[in-house]
């Protein structure tokens, strides 16, 4: 009985990961995407503001602040940045990824929504 019911659920990721749900998949690498490139980009011009009225109103303690603050949100916008590059790598090295089967398919769309791996098994691509 309980081997019939791993090879159900073993199944159902295959089917999970294929067809129309890839597009699940491709939304949330989109998302992700933006999110590595907007957060550090808007965490390093809210520091560079704060940075600048510090220096405009010419107190030392105030920048010395807004420094303290601007390298602490350009160390958060590098990891936001470099993390899901992070994450693959820690998952590669504990063996999850393979590289091969459908879920590699929902892993590829989900960290890179544009590359070859992902089109190939999307609905309605024709490249």
């Amino acid at each position: 009985m309980e081997m019939m019911s791993m090879v159900n659920v073993l199944g159902d990721i295959q089917s999970m990961c294929s067809g129309e749900t890839v597009n699940l998949f491709v939304f949330i690498g989109n998302v992700i995407l933006g999110f590595r490139i907007l957060i550090p980009i808007l965490l390093i011009i809210w520091g560079s503001i704060d940075l600048s009225k510090a220096v405009i109103a010419q107190k030392d303690d105030d920048i010395k602040k807004a420094q303290s603050t601007l390298m602490k949100r350009a160390i958060v916008a590098v990891v936001i940045f470099f993390l899901p590059a992070m994450v693959a790598m820690i998952i590669g090295l504990a063996g999850g990824e393979t590289g091969e089967g459908a879920g590699a398919n929902c892993w590829a769309c989900a960290t890179d929504p544009n590359s070859n791996a992902c089109r190939t098994v999307r609905p309605g691509s024709n490249d």
